[in-house]
């Protein structure tokens, strides 16, 4: 599923209560070269915000891969 997506999703199953978001980083050939993730509050998030954190999130490693690969 995190193939799919472009991010992992973790509600709850390492700290209760807390939402974490995920998403990798590519260096050239499509490696994974590091990753980035939010942790939000449970109480402080919404179906609305959270579409807005990944967006935000996908939008953060797609340019930090797109500097890897034209630096590699």
């Amino acid at each position: 599923q995190v193939r799919q997506t472009g991010y992992a999703f973790d509600r709850g199953e390492a700290t209760e209560g807390c939402v974490c978001i995920g998403a990798p980083i590519f260096s050239r050939g499509s490696r994974v070269e590091a990753a980035i993730s939010i942790s939000v509050p449970l109480i402080r998030i919404d179906e609305t915000r959270q579409r807005k954190i990944i967006a935000e999130l996908l939008g953060a490693t797609k340019k930090m891969s797109a500097g890897l690969q034209e630096n590699a």
